[in-house]
């Protein structure tokens, strides 16, 4: 009845514009006015607002207006088959509005908002076959994060005691005692707890708290062997994953504790790295795969005579706008890949970066000296290059600040000079530099190797310090 309806109302639009209007409803969780006119490319939007509104179809909540389910889905299976461009435009615009008010609500948090926009961001991926499979959708909102209180406690011990047993009970209290901040819980709109999830921070500051649970010891062994924390950088393990009456299922809890995971992901100062451990590895495989995790049986561990499987991801290989893109692919291809990149970036141990450097330094006055160095593919580089400056330059304007910076401490000019004539404008052999500088040989070595040290450490704190990632404005087409 109700596309009968909509075959009818068709013949009715007054235009193009209403049409359209119509048709961005039924992309959008709910639409409000603000994003309507940006999906409507910043055109005054109030009249059109308020016709939509009126439509016997449409609904109205707190949070905007949204089609009935039926007339939505005949909507986007239209816009679909009639104007695939225009379907991918919608979504576009909606994710860069998403991501805007994600920043700031995330500078500036107000009760739910960060959920409910990581709901209206993960709801443009409800139409493939994937995400239908492992994402409930019977929500209009996202149930709200917290920290759980002292009486909600009783009730998620008992859960994992049901579903995964006193060992690992045991660890969830292990970590809440040293990381308060890791467990979370979702809650009804009567303040009832339904799942609970428990993140936990490595870094190399606490790796031996790591290796007593089985979980993290796992983890952090895959780290040291497959993808090692340098500087600053950590990793968050997701340790605890479950509906309090369901265990890991396909359910609203469950969902919105998925929310709050990328959330702490988005946010998370220096995250080089993350894991998810799950029951049933093989059930929700397809999904973590979607969002490009992958599966890390390295990091596979066995508890109560059951083994949990891992998905990880590197964020210092893909990054937040990378991984931004291709889920954007994906939202309207789920079978979309992209291309191996032929400059993905190098994730480099101190060491190697160091030696890289040394390389560097020494091919500076070649042409082409730098062509093969692994720094170009380092995120030092990635950072800065872009907007027409090649990686060979973002490189050399790199290393020539932190030579330039050796200029501001009167302890390290002399090694500024070394470096100088040694490399940056090299006048010949290092003992003719010697005598350029009047300094011994040896005096003269041991403040060439105190400036390449600086530079190193200076380069080395860009690169192992990432920041908090970055939800970033998608403007690709």
């Amino acid at each position: 009845m109700l596309s009968a309806l909509l075959a009818h109302f068709q013949h009715e639009i007054p235009d193009a514009r209403h049409r359209r209007a119509l048709q961005a409803t039924a992309i959008a969780r709910v639409t409000t006015e603000s994003l309507l006119r940006e999906m409507l490319d910043g055109e005054d939007v109030g009249e059109l607002f308020e016709w939509l509104s009126d439509l016997s179809f449409m609904e109205s909540g707190s949070l905007g207006l949204f089609p009935h389910d039926l007339i939505r889905d005949a909507l986007v299976a239209e816009l679909s088959r009639r104007d695939p461009d225009l379907r991918r435009d919608f979504h576009r615009r909606a994710r860069k509005y998403y991501v805007a008010r994600l920043t700031e609500v995330w500078d500036h948090p107000i009760g739910n908002a960060p959920n409910q926009f990581l709901y209206d961001l993960t709801y443009l991926h409800r139409n493939n076959r994937i995400t239908t499979a492992l994402f409930s959708w019977t929500r209009h909102e996202a149930l709200a994060p917290g920290v759980p209180r002292a009486d909600e406690w009783a009730r998620i011990e008992e859960a994992l005691q049901l579903f995964e047993g006193p060992e690992s009970l045991r660890w969830a209290r292990y970590w809440a005692e040293r990381q308060p901040e890791s467990p979370a819980v979702v809650r009804d709109d009567t303040g009832h707890a339904l799942g609970f999830a428990q993140l936990i921070t490595l870094s190399r500051a606490n790796a031996g708290a790591a290796a007593e649970d089985p979980a993290t010891c796992a983890a952090w062994r895959y780290l040291e062997n497959h993808a090692p924390l340098r500087g600053e950088e950590c990793a968050i393990v997701t340790r605890y994953w479950l509906s309090l009456d369901r265990h890991q299922a396909v359910a609203p809890e469950c969902a919105s504790l998925f929310l709050h995971t990328l959330g702490v992901y988005f946010t998370k100062r220096n995250l080089a790295f993350s894991v998810a451990l799950f029951h049933k590895p093989d059930f929700w495989a397809p999904g973590w795969e979607y969002v490009n995790f992958t599966r890390i049986r390295d990091a596979d561990f066995e508890i109560n005579g059951q083994t949990i499987g891992a998905f990880g991801h590197d964020w210092r290989k893909v990054d937040v706008l990378a991984w931004q893109n291709l889920l954007f692919d994906r939202e309207l291809d789920p079978e979309a890949q992209r291309a191996p990149s032929t400059d993905e970036p190098l994730v480099l141990a101190r060491p190697d970066f160091d030696a890289a450097l040394r390389d560097a330094l020494k091919g500076w006055a070649r042409a082409g000296g730098l062509a093969d160095n692994p720094l170009m593919r380092s995120n030092l580089v990635r950072e800065t290059a872009g907007a027409g400056k090649r990686p060979e330059e973002a490189l050399r304007e790199q290393i020539l600040a932190a030579w330039e910076a050796l200029d501001k401490d009167p302890s390290t000019q002399r090694a500024r000079e070394a470096v100088r004539h040694t490399y940056i404008d090299p006048i010949g052999t290092q003992e003719r530099v010697a005598e350029r500088l009047h300094l011994p040989f040896s005096t003269y070595r041991r403040h060439l190797q105190r400036g390449i040290e600086a530079i190193g450490a200076a380069l080395w704190e860009r690169e192992a310090t990432n920041g908090a990632p970055r939800m970033v404005q998608p403007e690709q087409a």
